[in-house]
């Protein structure tokens, strides 16, 4: 289940029993198992070759771009007793579910280029986002999948572009010049590598 932000994907108890002791999959551990399921094979469909449509029907719709985007955020619920704040600090964030934003991110790659994907995120915190699991996400395949997500989204939209200086996000994606040049184009690989702007 999701709830408002940060988006926390919880983890409810992997069994229940009903009443004459059957033991079942809980309905939340089995939608959470489903959304994660649908995200992976959507990222595989999306990379195939010949399915341009299924590319096409998600970047031209507003809605589940959106949607997408708020799936960015999503965290799992902390394993066991959530750990204590120290004196004077806020509570820690539950950790990200890193293959859920991986392939959320996979997605957005491919239908960012021949859709109105980018216009369609522009007025949200689609980029603030991204940086964030960049800086904050432990797999390196996630971090280089919101990295290439900002620099197409960059590349694609003057907003995303305008948003990515305003959040200094130049500083963040320079570790990963190289995936964003080679798959984003000149504009964001020139100004990653240190080029003029």
């Amino acid at each position: 289940m999701l709830t408002s932000s940060p988006s926390v994907l919880h983890e409810a108890p992997k069994t229940v029993a009903d009443s004459s002791g059957k033991v079942y999959e809980s309905e939340s551990s089995l939608a959470a198992h489903r959304l994660r399921g649908s995200i992976r094979a959507l990222a595989a469909i999306t990379k195939s070759p010949g399915c341009e449509d299924v590319r096409f029907a998600i970047g031209d719709s507003r809605l589940i771009t959106r949607r997408l985007a708020c799936l960015v955020r999503v965290r799992t619920a902390f394993s066991g007793e959530p750990p204590k704040p120290a004196a004077g600090q806020t509570a820690p964030l539950p950790p990200r579910d890193e293959p859920l934003v991986a392939n959320v991110c996979l997605i957005l790659q491919q239908c960012v280029n021949d859709t109105p994907l980018a216009e369609h995120l522009t007025g949200t915190s689609i980029i603030l986002d991204l940086l964030k699991v960049i800086t904050e996400a432990e797999r390196v395949e996630t971090k280089r999948n919101a990295a290439i997500v900002v620099g197409k989204l960059a590349s694609s939209s003057h907003v995303h572009r305008d948003e990515l200086n305003r959040l200094n996000g130049m500083r963040v994606l320079t570790p990963f010049a190289q995936w964003t040049s080679a798959l984003c184009g000149d504009l964001m690989g020139s100004r990653l590598a240190g080029g003029h702007s």
